[in-house]
């Protein structure tokens, strides 16, 4: 092999390296901050929230979380705009809540422009317990990520209260408790008066004719 096939062939391995990092680099770039705003509504859908509403943005797929409230600054009284770390293509979701009740917005997108009309009603009562599993609507969007409408996020075989009570993660399955189920019920014989005297007669006459008599 001469000297410049060998020159030509290390000129395509340092390309080839330089497309591999600059492909690694943009692969493992980190999240950074991308802005969100829309506007909060009242349960009507059309009423907008007053000022001071309390709104939190969750970035799903990186974990990084954000909390603003409404009309700050020059913003109108419903609206508002924050910021969350993630990545283009990441899901977010927008939660907004006042004394009574909250609302959610689970189908936004992070775009690399600014990320624009992210609002939320607010409709659902936070007290409520609309799947019965012993959590409150708001507590389980809000603090345990679980689904309000699913008794059992994890699918597991335990509800989501019972795993937050006994100190389980209610999104994971493998530390589910489920109870055996019963087994047949076991036979128990009635107690029969008129048997078991029944029983006592016969035997005390075998008993009778079984003892040998003394002869006089």
């Amino acid at each position: 092999m001469n000297g410049k096939k060998v020159k030509n062939i290390a000129k395509v391995a340092i390309i080839a390296v330089i497309f591999l990092v600059i492909a690694l680099h943009v692969h493992a770039q980190a999240p950074w901050p991308h802005p969100v705003t829309g506007f909060v509504f009242l349960s009507d859908g059309g009423t907008q929230a007053p000022d001071d509403t309390n709104v939190r943005i969750n970035d799903t797929d990186s974990g990084f979380g954000n909390e603003t409230v409404t009309g700050e600054g020059p913003l109108e009284s419903g609206e508002y705009e924050c910021s969350v770390t993630g990545n283009t293509g990441d899901n977010v979701t927008v939660l907004a809540w006042n004394a009574s009740h909250y609302g959610k917005n689970d189908t936004i997108v992070l775009t690399e422009g600014p990320n624009k009309n992210a609002n939320v009603t607010m409709n659902i009562l936070k007290t409520g317990d609309a799947d019965g599993d012993d959590l409150e609507n708001f507590d389980e969007d809000y603090i345990h990520g679980t689904d309000p409408y699913n008794s059992d996020t994890d699918g597991g075989g335990e509800k989501d209260g019972s795993e937050v009570a006994a100190g389980r993660d209610p999104l994971d399955p493998s530390d589910d408790v489920t109870e055996a189920p019963p087994g047949p019920p076991v036979a128990v014989p009635e107690f029969n008066v008129i048997g078991l005297l029944a029983l006592i007669g016969i035997l005390s006459v075998v008993l009778a004719f079984a003892t040998p008599r003394r002869k006089k």
